[in-house]
């Protein structure tokens, strides 16, 4: 399944929770809620990473990260819907830039900065 694919799944999913949300609360979430949400689901993995990394003791962090790492790409490809953008595009310009940008780096064309992402 290519990127396209996964991203069409995704809004599936998404139109189900929608009507999940207004028989629950009378309105589905709006893209502000959406984004604070996938910001919760990065900070449970911050967490269970950590944890990964033995800085902490959280029981089945591996499963549990798996499933948070599943729930932040799919709100990011739900996000990339409600705000009108390919997904699938947007990374594949972003692999060419850093593709091209490291390439650079390496030739001594452009200064290194890990700070420039």
């Amino acid at each position: 399944m290519d990127l396209k694919e996964l991203q069409k799944k995704s809004i599936e999913v998404k139109n189900l929770y929608e009507q999940l949300e207004k028989k629950v609360s009378g309105k589905s979430w709006t893209r502000g809620e959406l984004s604070r949400a996938l910001i919760a689901d990065i900070g449970a993995a911050m967490k269970l990473m950590m944890a990964e990394d033995g800085l902490r003791i959280i029981d089945d962090s591996k499963d549990k990260l798996t499933h948070e790492m599943g729930d932040i790409i799919w709100a990011v490809l739900v996000l990339c819907e409600k705000y009108n953008i390919d997904a699938q595009e947007a990374l594949m310009g972003t692999l060419e830039e850093l593709n091209e940008r490291i390439k650079k780096q390496m030739e001594g064309q452009i200064e290194t900065s890990f700070s420039q992402h």
